[in-house]
């Protein structure tokens, strides 16, 4: 083989090794950005589930106390949940 194929073959290799860390990196910052995003939503569902289900105690007259104890939430984010639900 003469100098100037060998030096060619070492640039394609070089090329393609090249593409293939360029695709491996790409891959893991799309799986990355899903997971991201999976949790984001996660978290958005999560937020919406207890906002209804403060409305719906609060709705039956529950008092807040109590709606504090069964969701864990704090009375300060229920009363929010609340006003931003009557502002509607």
């Amino acid at each position: 083989m003469n100098e100037d194929a060998s030096l060619v073959r070492k640039y394609r290799d070089y090329k393609l090794e090249e593409e293939r860390t360029e695709k491996g990196i790409r891959n893991e910052i799309l799986t990355e950005g899903k997971e991201i995003g999976l949790e984001e939503g996660k978290d958005i569902g999560k937020k919406q589930k207890e906002q209804e289900m403060v409305i719906n105690f609060y709705n039956q007259n529950v008092p807040i106390d109590i709606i504090s104890k069964a969701s864990s939430l704090s009375q300060e984010e229920i009363e929010e949940i609340i006003n931003n639900y009557k502002s509607k």
